[in-house]
């Protein structure tokens, strides 16, 4: 079984190119890469098979040819339900004011909602002459990124650029709030994290928080606790020859108990037997 590694929130140009463009291919319809942000914007474009990504209080089913992009900050999260191909552009935020004239940008696109047209066409075609520029490194392969960049920028601006009095300004207010409360519980989720301790480090009421969390995460505090837990033990299992105690220990699970109710729940398999599945599979 081929396990993806995801790292959403520290994002580093690829070199000699102001951006990110990667590709992966990932198949567990179990496993939910949790609510996160970054400061990048994003685009996933779908080549092969199929991806979900919860966003702004909705799911989107993206199929082959599908494309969607995801703002700096905003939250959100992705399953693979099946085998995939997934091509992903991350502009870092810096980069995205050179599309915008220093101005604030927000962009609304994505093939679900909006009319396939010729632009999704072409804006298809750049992202994978991107990509294929970007893996090939032959030379000055930069300066044909940069083009192509710069020709993929100019048609998302001049096509889907939501002006500043048609942003719902509350809205995005809570999530540039939400993503400070989540970054908090990444950076703390190995201790005994409350809910009443979060809302408290933010001066809001236990119950704000939570309705806050499930109108915009589409989960509970909790949920999205374990979540964060869950992840980084799933890797220490698949990476490491750590006991199960110790990982439970390292994750901020109350015990093993707790760690394995869990695991089981999701993959199906307690994590020494899902480790003992990987090792006779390899």
């Amino acid at each position: 079984m081929n396990q993806t590694e995801y790292k959403h929130e520290l994002i580093m140009p690829n070199d000699s190119i102001p951006v990110k463009i990667f590709s992966f291919s990932a198949h567990n319809d179990l496993r939910i890469i949790p609510s996160h942000w970054h400061r990048s914007a994003e685009i996933l474009y779908v080549r092969r098979g199929k991806l979900n990504i919860w966003m702004n209080k909705r799911k989107y089913e993206l199929n082959r040819n599908d494309f969607i992009y995801i703002n700096s900050k905003e939250v959100h999260s992705t399953q693979s339900p099946e085998d995939n191909e997934v091509i992903v552009l991350q502009i870092p935020g810096d980069f995205l004011k050179t599309f915008s004239n220093n101005e604030s940008l927000y962009i609304h696109c994505n093939t679900l909602e909006l009319k396939d047209n010729k632009i999704f066409s072409a804006m298809r075609e750049l992202l994978y002459q991107m990509y294929l520029y970007s893996e090939r490194k032959d030379d000055a392969y930069y300066l044909k990124v940069y083009s192509l960049l710069f020709e993929l920028g100019y048609l998302l601006v001049k096509n889907f650029r939501v002006k500043e009095e048609n942003i719902d300004i509350k809205s995005q207010k809570y999530l540039d709030r939400l993503s400070e409360i989540c970054e908090y519980i990444k950076e703390h989720y190995q201790y005994n994290l409350t809910l009443n301790e979060v809302a408290s480090e933010f001066g809001y009421s236990p119950q704000y928080l939570s309705r806050m969390f499930q109108m915009y995460t589409g989960s509970t505090f909790l949920t999205y606790l374990n979540s964060i837990r869950l992840n980084s033990a799933f890797k220490q299992v698949m990476s490491t020859d750590l006991s199960i105690i110790t990982i439970a220990e390292n994750n901020g699970f109350a015990n093993v108990k707790s760690l394995n109710k869990l695991f089981k729940e999701t993959y199906g398999l307690t994590p020494s037997a899902y480790r003992k599945s990987i090792k006779n599979d390899n």
